[in-house]
């Protein structure tokens, strides 16, 4: 399993970019060489941090998951995350 982490840290000044062998990866992801190892995995995992950013993610998933690689039942996809501590 491999995870995508989203890698641009501001998605102001985020723009679309090409991996080497051509693998096209949205602004959402700062890495198009990332975006092309997440696509070649047989299962992949969304580390979800419940922040804006990794919400801009999932949702560019959600709207269009072939372009990561992500089959359209989403049989091949997870989302994880971890709440710990207190809250108030």
């Amino acid at each position: 399993m491999t995870s995508l982490a989203l890698f641009e840290p501001d998605l102001d000044d985020a723009a679309a970019t090409t991996s080497p062998s051509g693998v096209q990866a949205p602004a959402e992801v700062g890495s198009a060489e990332a975006l092309e190892s997440f696509h070649t995995t047989k299962h992949k995992s969304l580390n979800f941090g419940l922040g804006l950013d990794s919400t801009a993610l999932v949702l560019a998933i959600l709207d269009d998951p072939t372009a990561f690689g992500v089959a359209e039942d989403f049989s091949d996809f997870s989302v994880v995350t971890a709440m710990t501590g207190f809250v108030l």
